[in-house]
């Protein structure tokens, strides 16, 4: 099913609701979900920031830092 079939279906069945609490509900819902869409995708205002060979010395790094030396403990 395209996403287009599944709209026309959910509007019909938000059609036969007649009680406004379940349609208030669904509003607050939905504004709930496109806020967390909105918060998912705050990190790629940061793609970009580093240059390719910056991204890989922060990884070297960070996989420096995550070796354990047995010896040590």
């Amino acid at each position: 099913m395209d996403i287009l079939d599944i709209k026309k279906e959910f509007l019909k069945e938000f059609d036969k609701i007649d009680k406004p609490e379940i349609i208030l509900s669904l509003r607050n819902f939905l504004n709930e979900l496109k806020e967390k869409e909105i918060n998912s995708s705050d990190w790629e205002q940061f793609a970009g920031i580093w240059s390719d060979k910056e991204a890989n010395e922060i990884l070297s790094t960070i996989e420096d830092c995550e070796k354990i030396d047995l010896k040590e403990w």
